[in-house]
């Protein structure tokens, strides 16, 4: 049996809960507890982002531009063109899952993309998620 640091931390927990209930003090736990916290804190807390010219946190901030008279759209919209382009230019893309095909998403973002680009490419499945899963690895599986 592989038992984990966290498995052995928290059942020491329970374990300095109920030796306090019975008014048992174990100053040799809680020290354990103590110095586990600290190594969970330094291991899971820390180096949240890549220290590398890389990192997120180096992305210079990019200020939007708008023109004199922007036009207002919705953000499904925005999402139905991206999703109609990206169908223009690479045939291999295909899109499914519950409701993509005829109702074109339930936030419109395929709204007529099967109409305009077939049933073979933009269709619906089943609601079970585990089959659409593997429909997606079948599909990846041969390109």
């Amino acid at each position: 049996m592989n038992v984990t640091f966290s498995e052995v931390l928290s059942n020491a927990r329970k374990l300095s809960i109920q030796l306090k209930r019975l008014n048992i003090a174990n100053d040799g736990l809680r020290d354990f507890i103590s110095r586990g916290m600290k190594i969970g804190d330094e291991r899971y807390h820390t180096h949240l982002y890549s220290d590398t010219k890389y990192s997120a946190l180096n992305i210079p901030v990019v200020a939007p531009k708008f023109g004199l008279e922007p036009e207002t759209v919705n953000g499904y919209q925005i999402l139905n063109a991206y999703f109609d382009t990206l169908f223009e230019f690479k045939p291999n893309i295909i899109a499914f899952g519950e409701d993509v095909g005829q109702i074109g998403d339930v936030n419109q973002g395929f709204a007529g993309l099967q109409a305009k680009h077939g049933t073979e490419r933009v269709f619906d499945t089943g609601i079970r998620e585990w089959t659409i899963m593997g429909q997606a690895m079948g599909g990846s599986m041969r390109g």
